[in-house]
């Protein structure tokens, strides 16, 4: 594993934010970095995994990174990414002290950002790219302040269950509620009510936004954390199968091989070989 440094991704040493737009990103191996960073998906779709806990990630997707976390990207399918790259803040001339905008360990690092969100986002990561004073003190202060208002942007449009949420933010709180509790035991139209949208809404969404069923959603979460583990650990199959949510081993197999095109016990064999 290796660290990605800053004075490859900020265009100046003095430089306390930078953008870096991948499009599409490519598969990534682990590392960490010395800066810190925020990325949101823009599009596509692909699997995150991030300090050994994998995500299925797509479209509205929002990952704040901190530096000493370990992260990587594989099985990516024009997945593209706009990432928003900072320095710790006694790096910053004239904002400090942002933390307060930044989520806390309890309130986790993942979240969704609606597509109104996203719009306002676009707008200020355009004004950001452009650079607009030939001095660079006040061309920093431009970036130090826009990056203080993305911040400000993200904190107050983060997700809160509400009966006015439009169906489609909706659907976003759902995949990133299913994102982190993938081995929970579903029932769905308990979930749908949750979420103040009906089962047959529900339904109709998943197909629209993922291509799935909500079923098979939460079993591709399963699915890949299954791989992950199964790449990363020395438990049996039969230990991971039922770690991963399925009850039935010989289910799990047939799922994995219909998903990945390789049996559980040829990957683990493949991985010996290798």
């Amino acid at each position: 594993m290796y660290t990605l440094r800053s004075d490859d991704y900020f265009p100046h040493r003095e430089d306390a934010v930078a953008l870096a737009f991948r499009e599409p990103q490519e598969p990534f191996p682990e590392h960490t970095h010395d800066f810190n960073e925020i990325f949101i998906v823009d599009g596509g779709s692909g699997l995150h995994v991030l300090n050994d806990f994998p995500y299925t990630i797509n479209c509205g997707m929002c990952f704040y990174i901190n530096a000493s976390d370990r992260h990587l990207f594989e099985q990516v399918d024009d997945l593209r990414l706009v990432n928003i790259l900072y320095r710790p803040s006694d790096n910053f001339t004239f904002i400090k002290n942002f933390t307060h905008l930044l989520p806390t360990p309890d309130d986790g690092c993942v979240w969704n950002i609606s597509p109104t969100l996203k719009k306002a986002l676009k707008s200020l990561l355009d004004e950001m790219r452009q650079e607009t004073s030939p001095v660079p003190l006040i061309e920093q202060c431009r970036q130090e302040t826009l990056f203080l208002r993305i911040l400000l942007l993200l904190h107050q449009g983060r997700y809160r269950i509400s009966h006015s949420d439009s169906n489609q933010d909706k659907l976003q709180q759902i995949l990133l509620y299913l994102q982190q509790n993938p081995l929970d035991e579903v029932n769905w139209e308990a979930l749908a009510e949750r979420f103040y949208i009906t089962p047959r809404t529900l339904h109709r969404q998943f197909l629209s936004h993922t291509g799935q069923t909500p079923q098979k959603y939460l079993n591709t979460l399963r699915l890949n954390r299954a791989k992950y583990q199964i790449q990363s650990s020395d438990d049996t199959l039969t230990e991971i199968a039922f770690a991963c949510g399925f009850s039935d081993s010989n289910n799990f197999s047939t799922s994995f091989k219909k998903a990945f095109g390789i049996s559980p016990s040829q990957l683990r064999k493949s991985l010996h070989y290798n």
